[in-house]
């Protein structure tokens, strides 16, 4: 017999993939990392002791904590951007039906005249 390597196993259904909500667990993750940053950017200058603490050490720390503030707050909105997307389009009215093949359709209508942008040869 020969050696050959196994196949990978065959990926799970989409009902486990799609399962737990990954956007809710990056929003919840966003909003601790957000809240961390936070307190770092409040609490590590508060918690500064004279001549223990350094200036250098507190503005590492504040600045750890504002990039992780503004990391977590950017994360948040877009997770709540794509949550409202996701809602749109699973509530969305269903489309119409197609036309049928000898009905014409409102774009197979010549246009107005006077609608849409002038073209190049009507001479002005």
């Amino acid at each position: 017999m020969q050696n050959r390597p196994s196949l990978p196993p065959p990926p799970p259904p989409v009902e486990i993939r799609s399962w737990p909500d990954r956007e809710a667990m990056l929003a919840d993750r966003a909003f601790v990392l957000g809240a961390t940053g936070l307190a770092l950017c409040v609490i590590g200058p508060a918690s500064a002791r004279p001549g223990d603490d350094t200036y250098g050490t507190v503005a590492l720390t504040m600045g750890l904590g504002m990039v992780a503030w503004l990391t977590g707050l950017i994360g948040a909105v877009k997770a709540l951007a794509h949550r409202r997307w996701v809602l749109r389009v699973l509530t969305a009215p269903a489309p119409d039906p197609l036309t049928p093949a000898g009905a014409r359709s409102a774009s197979s209508e010549p246009r107005p005249p006077g609608s849409g942008t002038p073209s190049p040869s009507s001479g002005r």
